[in-house]
């Protein structure tokens, strides 16, 4: 996995397994940035996926509320599972 960092933007490229400790270097990596601008997260290249690493993702994107927020090259199954995590933690943190 890559992390870029640009001024205040920040470019994940991940590698073709995304599992925990990836989701949890995200996170630390956000946390440690502070106040972004923008976070993209790449998933075209990864082929592996663990549902708990997407829900991860999903607490970590969800603290970001005044972030622009892409992601790409998940599949349509994959982008389902990660709206209904980011959806059930913001409804948890309302």
């Amino acid at each position: 996995m890559r992390l870029c960092v640009e001024r205040d933007e920040l470019f994940v490229l991940l590698d073709r397994n995304f599992g925990p400790s990836d989701a949890r270097q995200i996170d630390e990596k956000v946390a440690a940035m502070g106040r972004l601008s923008r976070v993209t997260v790449d998933f075209s290249r990864a082929l592996d996926f663990q549902h708990q690493s997407l829900a991860a993702l999903a607490r970590t994107l969800t603290r970001l509320r005044e972030t622009r927020v892409a992601v790409r090259g998940l599949s349509l199954h994959q982008t389902c599972v990660l709206q209904e995590c980011v959806e059930e933690e913001a409804s948890a943190r309302a």
